[in-house]
């Protein structure tokens, strides 16, 4: 994963030490969320145990501990809880625009497609395989992600 940091002010180096964080600073990850934190050598550090704050790309802020976002009791988008829900028989299958298509017996993950005849996640376009799930990732996928039909 190849991360930019973008400190709050200028970042400050230890000299003769591996080059580490330090201060506070943003990391914009290539899938359009951050992490802000303060950095001490490197760790970050603060009162929740991760110790930042992460944002998703939509501008979700994670919570930590009771987590209320698209849970069993609670199962909408993000959008939908600052927008309002679409009226029955518009309900979204994703958060924003049309679901990606999906060859037939395989479920999306959200970052592509999993096909449990060869345990792949692979790529929308179907060109890159992205991930070999453990079991339990497998499980969960079959259990709780949109099906191709």
């Amino acid at each position: 994963c190849v991360c930019v940091c973008v400190p709050a002010r200028a970042p400050s180096f230890i000299p003769d030490q591996p080059i580490r964080f330090h201060g506070e600073g943003t990391l914009h990850f290539p899938w359009g969320a951050t992490f802000s934190a303060k950095w001490v050598h490197g760790k970050a550090i603060g009162n929740t145990p991760s110790a930042g704050a992460y944002t998703f790309k939509d501008g979700l802020k994670l919570e930590e501990g009771d987590w209320t976002y698209c849970d069993e009791d609670d199962r909408r988008f993000y959008s939908e809880h600052l927008n309002g829900v679409e009226p029955a028989g518009r309900s979204r299958k994703v958060d924003q625009g049309e679901p990606p298509a999906i060859p037939p017996g395989t479920y999306d993950t959200g970052d592509g497609f999993y096909d449990p005849q060869n345990n792949e996640v692979k790529s929308y376009d179907g060109t890159t395989v992205l991930r070999s799930p453990d079991e339990q990732e497998a499980s969960w996928i079959i259990t709780s992600c949109r099906v191709g039909l």
